[in-house]
C-alpha cells in the first residue's frame, strides 16, 4: 500500500492529513483555511512495506526508520545528548552540595541558637512538690507556645529536648470500612469498565448521538448499535454513522420549528411543551442564565468584556439552524414527566455548508468554544430556572460538548496565549458535563492539558512585557487554581497520585464592572485557599485521601490537633459578616444559622465544615482500638463528625430559603449521608443505643432531600439485572454489593450508560443500596 505523505501544517501538529483523491488541500487545512503545502518528492514505498523491517530487532531509532523522517533521528540524538549533558550536571551539584554542608551546619547552629534566644518563654523548667504532686513549672500557658519549641525544632540541625502530651513516634492507623458508599465510588471509577476504556462504545467524545427509542426504528442502522433502557433511553454507538438524510425510511425529515421569540419566554414555552427548540436558538437563554445564577458567586468569566465580543457576533439564522442543527423535532420519553413531550432529537443534514464541515461529525457550531462550554455547563447544572428533563439535558448538553470540543481540539494548534486562555476557560467548564457522563478518560485528558497550559500562562502572565490586559491576567491566576485542583483530583482518582501534587496559591482580585456579590465572594475564596492550602489541613488531607482507596492512613494526635487549631484560628479570623457564631463546631450554632439572612457566611461555615466532615469521618475506624490515644481521636471523630453532618443539614434547608442562586443547597448531601451511614454502622457495631434513632432520623431526612434531587428516569430499579456479559456475571438486585472482604467484582457499570444522566444512575445504586442495607429505602 502506498504511503501518503503528510501535508507540512499536519506534520509540523502531528496531525492525521486526510486528502480527497484529485483534491488540493486536505480537510483539515480546508476547515482552518490554512495553506496546504505538500512535499512533492518520490516516496520510496518499499522502505516502508517490507516485512524485514518488522521482524528486525529493534532499536533506539525504530521510530525513525519507520517513520521516515530524518529530522526525528536528528531529534533522538539531541535528547541523548542533553541526557548526557544532565547527568554531568547533576554530578557537579553533587559535588557542590558536599563542600556547602560544613558551612550550612554551623549557620543552622547559629541561627538555632539566635531563635532561642527570641524565644519570651523561660529556657528552664522547674520541678517542684505541690501538696505531695509533682509539678512541671514551663510558663506555657496555651497551645502555640508549646508548638514554638516544634517549630524550632524542625529548621534546626540541633534538636531541643522538651516533655510533650503528643506521642509523634506511635501514629494511630486508620481504614474506612468496604461498605461506604466512598469506597464504592473510587472502587468502581478506578478498578472497572468506566476507565479502563471497555465503555469508550458508549461515551465517546467526538461522535456520541442519542435518540429516542420511539424513533430508532427511523434509521435503517440502528437495529446492531443501539442499547436501550427500560426507561426509553436509546444511546447510539460512535461505531455507527449518524444519520443522513437517506437513512430516513421516508425520506429527509423536515427541520425542526424554532421559534425566535425572545428568551425570556423561551423555557416558559418548554415547561409547557408547546414549543420545540434547536440547541443554537437556546444559546442566548443558557448564557443569560448562566451570568444571572452562577458567575455572580463563581467568576469563571468576566462578563463585561465576554459580552461584548458575544453580541459582536452575527444573529441566528433560523431557517439555517433548523437544517444543520442535530436535533430533530421529536417527543421525549421520561417517565419523571410524561405529561410533557419536548423536542429535540438527532439528526445531521447532508447539505451542510463548508464552514460548518468538521471531520469528526460533520457539524461545527458558529458559537464560540467558551460560549458552547457555557451552556454545556448550564445543561448538567441543578438550577430550578431551566425546565429540561433527564433526557433533554444529556441531549442538549452533549449537542455543546460535543461542538466544543471540536473548537478546542483545533485551538491546541493556534500558538495565541489568547486562544490558549479561551481552551483553559472551556475546559473548566466541561468538567461537570463529563463527571455526569462518567467519561474519566476525557476528563483526565483534558485535566492534563488544562493544567499545562495554567503553568505555561501563569509564567507569561508574571512577565512584565506580557501581552495579556489586566482582565486575561485575572483570569488566568483564577482558572490556575482550579485547573490545578482538578488536575490533583482527577489524577488521585485515576492512577491514586496523592502526595505529588499541591496546588498552588493564586491571588484573586476583583475586576472593573464585577458586583459587590462577586468581590465579596472572592475574598471568601481566597480565604478557603488560605485554609485548604495550609500545611496542616495537606497533612490531614494526604493521609485520608490513602484511607479513601483502601490505604492505612497514619494520623497521631498532635496533627489533628494543629488540624482542629488552624481551622479554629481560620474562623476567628474571618470577618464578621461571615462569622455570625463564635465556634463553628458547636451545636448551639444551629440557632445562629437558622437566623442567619446571608448567604455567603452560609457558605462560609460549609467550607469548614465540609472540610472538617472529610477528615473527621475517615478517623472514626482505628485498627487498633485498645489504644488510649486512639480510643481518644475515635471519640473526638464521631462527636465531631455527627456535629458536622447536623450542622450541613441545617445549612442545606436555610441556603434553600435565603439564596438567590442555584446548586449550593444538595452538593454535600451525600458527604453528610455516607458520613451518617459510617457513624450508623459503628453506633451498631458499640451498641450504642441513644445515638442510633438519632442516626436513622437524620439519614430519612437525608434521603427525602436526595430524592428529590435525582430524576425518576435516573433511578436504576433495585431489582433489575444487567444483561449478562461475558466479564460480569449477572446480579439479582444491586450491581454494587459489599462483602466481608471488601467490595464485590461483580460490577456491571455498563448499565449505567443506558440512563440519560450516567453519574446520577450511579449516585442513586449507590445511595440505594447502602439504604437497603439499614433497612430503609429510596424511592
Amino acid at each position: 500500500m502506498a504511503r501518503i505523505r503528510p501535508c507540512e501544517n499536519c506534520k509540523r501538529r502531528r496531525r492525521k492529513c486526510e486528502r480527497a483523491s484529485g483534491a488540493t488541500t486536505c480537510v483539515r487545512c480546508s476547515r482552518l483555511n490554512l495553506d496546504c503545502i505538500f512535499d512533492t518528492r518520490p516516496i520510496d514505498n518499499s522502505r516502508y512495506n517490507t516485512s524485514s523491517s518488522r521482524d528486525s530487532t529493534k532499536t533506539n531509532y525504530e521510530l525513525a526508520e519507520v517513520d521516515g523522517d530524518d529530522e526525528l533521528e536528528d531529534l533522538c540524538q539531541y535528547v541523548k545528548t542533553l541526557e548526557e549533558e544532565m547527568k554531568q550536571l547533576q554530578l557537579n551539584l553533587d559535588q557542590q552540595r558536599q563542600r556547602n554542608d560544613s558551612t550550612q551546619q554551623q549557620s543552622l547552629i547559629r541561627r538555632t541558637e539566635s531563635q532561642l534566644d527570641s524565644i519570651p518563654l523561660p529556657k528552664e523548667w522547674n520541678l517542684t512538690f505541690v501538696n505531695g504532686h509533682l509539678r512541671l513549672e514551663t510558663g506555657i500557658n496555651k497551645l502555640s507556645d508549646l508548638l514554638r519549641y516544634r517549630h524550632i525544632e524542625s529548621e534546626s540541625a540541633k534538636p531541643i529536648r522538651y516533655l510533650s502530651p503528643f506521642n509523634s513516634s506511635t501514629p494511630i492507623q486508620f481504614q474506612l470500612r468496604g461498605e461506604t458508599m466512598i469506597c464504592k465510588v473510587v472502587f468502581l471509577l478506578t478498578q472497572h469498565e468506566v476507565f479502563s476504556g471497555s465503555l469508550d462504545t458508549l461515551t465517546d467524545n467526538s461522535t456520541y448521538s442519542l435518540f429516542n427509542h420511539r424513533r430508532q426504528n427511523n434509521f435503517k442502522h440502528a437495529t446492531t448499535s443501539s442499547s436501550s433502557s427500560p426507561n426509553g433511553f436509546t444511546v447510539l454507538s460512535p461505531s455507527s454513522p449518524l444519520p443522513s438524510a437517506s437513512s430516513y425510511t421516508n425520506g429527509a425529515p423536515s427541520p425542526p420549528y424554532c421559534d425566535t421569540t425572545s428568551s425570556n419566554t423561551v423555557f416558559d414555552k418548554m415547561s409547557t411543551g408547546t414549543t420545540s427548540y434547536c440547541p443554537e436558538l437556546l444559546v442566548s437563554s443558557l448564557v443569560q442564565q448562566y451570568f444571572q445564577c452562577f458567575n455572580p458567586v463563581m467568576p469563571l468569566v468576566h462578563e463585561s468584556t465576554f459580552m461584548t465580543h458575544y453580541f459582536k457576533q452575527p444573529p441566528i439564522d433560523p431557517d439555517v439552524t433548523g437544517a444543520t442543527n442535530l436535533f430533530e423535532s421529536q417527543p421525549f420519553s421520561s417517565s419523571s414527566s410524561s405529561s410533557c413531550s419536548s423536542s429535540s432529537s438527532s439528526s445531521v443534514s447532508s447539505f451542510l455548508s463548508p464552514s460548518s464541515y468538521s471531520a469528526t461529525n460533520d457539524f461545527i457550531s458558529q458559537h464560540g468554544p467558551v460560549t458552547l462550554a457555557i451552556c454545556c455547563f448550564m445543561c448538567l447544572t441543578y438550577c430550578k430556572h431551566l425546565p429540561f428533563t433527564s433526557h433533554q439535558k444529556r441531549q442538549y448538553g452533549e449537542y455543546y460538548y460535543v461542538a466544543c470540543r471540536e473548537q478546542i481540539d483545533d485551538l491546541y494548534d493556534d500558538p495565541s496565549l489568547h486562544r490558549q486562555l479561551e481552551a483553559l476557560i472551556s475546559i473548566n467548564l466541561l468538567y461537570k458535563f463529563m463527571a455526569m457522563t462518567l467519561r474519566l478518560r476525557d476528563s483526565r485528558k483534558l485535566a492534563t492539558i488544562g493544567f499545562l497550559l495554567s503553568v505555561e500562562l501563569s509564567k507569561h502572565a508574571a512577565q512584565p512585557d506580557s501581552l495579556f490586559t489586566d482582565v486575561e491576567k485575572e483570569l488566568v491566576s483564577r482558572h490556575s487554581i482550579m485547573a490545578s485542583v482538578t488536575f490533583s483530583m482527577v489524577e488521585f482518582i485515576c492512577v491514586k497520585r496523592m502526595d505529588d501534587i499541591v496546588p498552588f496559591k493564586v491571588s484573586l482580585n476583583a475586576l472593573p464592572g464585577e458586583s459587590d456579590i462577586t468581590v465579596s465572594m472572592l475574598e471568601l475564596y481566597t480565604r478557603f485557599c488560605d485554609l485548604a492550602l495550609h500545611n496542616d489541613s495537606i497533612v490531614m488531607v494526604q493521609q485520608i485521601r490513602r484511607v479513601t482507596i483502601g490505604q492505612v492512613g497514619q494520623v497521631n494526635l498532635e496533627a489533628m490537633v494543629r488540624f482542629e487549631q488552624t481551622c479554629l484560628n481560620w474562623w476567628k479570623n474571618l470577618p464578621d459578616k461571615w462569622r455570625y457564631c463564635d465556634h463553628p463546631y458547636d451545636s448551639s450554632a444551629k440557632h445562629a444559622i437558622e437566623q442567619c439572612e446571608f448567604d455567603q457566611a452560609l457558605m462560609a461555615h460549609s467550607a469548614i465544615l465540609v472540610l472538617t466532615l472529610g477528615v473527621y469521618s475517615s478517623l472514626i475506624n482505628p485498627q487498633n482500638s485498645q489504644n488510649q490515644v486512639s480510643d481518644m481521636i475515635q471519640k473526638r471523630a464521631v462527636m465531631v463528625t455527627l456535629t458536622c453532618c447536623e450542622l450541613l443539614m441545617a445549612l442545606a434547608d436555610r441556603m434553600k430559603v435565603v439564596t438567590q442562586y442555584c446548586g449550593f443547597s444538595c452538593d454535600y448531601l451525600l458527604r453528610v449521608y455516607d458520613s451518617l451511614y459510617c457513624l450508623l454502622s459503628h453506633s451498631r457495631k458499640t451498641d450504642d443505643v441513644m445515638n442510633i434513632p438519632r442516626l436513622l432520623n437524620h439519614i430519612s431526612r437525608l434521603l427525602n432531600s436526595l430524592d428529590g434531587v435525582i430524576a425518576m428516569d435516573n433511578k436504576v430499579p433495585s431489582d433489575m439485572a444487567p444483561a449478562p456479559t461475558e466479564m460480569t456475571p449477572p446480579l439479582s438486585s444491586s450491581f454494587i454489593e459489599a462483602t466481608s472482604n471488601g467490595l464485590s467484582t461483580r460490577i456491571n457499570p455498563a448499565v449505567y450508560t443506558r440512563y440519560p444522566l450516567p453519574g446520577h444512575a450511579l449516585l442513586f445504586d449507590l445511595v440505594s443500596s447502602t439504604a437497603n442495607d439499614i433497612g430503609m429505602s429510596l424511592s
